[in-house]
């Protein structure tokens, strides 16, 4: 993946679960894989929000990790009615 993600938009889980990183555990382990460009935001919808922010139309945003990772996300696309 690293050689296919230009930008990386992380976030912690709302939950309250151990089953996911924090945030900045992420952002420290991808600098150790020399991950210039990333942004820690507070959760994994306000990553999503700051990604839809800086991406141009040709870009595309992957969300990957569990159930967890992606719930806020679909609930929120389907609220603003856009095509997931």
């Amino acid at each position: 993946m690293l050689s296919q993600v230009d930008q990386w938009f992380i976030g912690s889980l709302d939950q309250d679960t151990t089953r996911g990183a924090k945030a900045e555990d992420l952002k420290k382990y991808l600098a150790i894989f020399g991950v210039k460009l990333c942004y820690n935001c507070s959760n994994m919808l306000m990553a999503y929000k700051a990604a839809l922010e800086k991406c141009a139309t040709w870009d595309r945003i992957i969300i990957f990790g569990s159930f967890y990772s992606v719930a806020n996300i679909l609930k929120e696309e389907n609220k603003s009615g856009k095509q997931n």
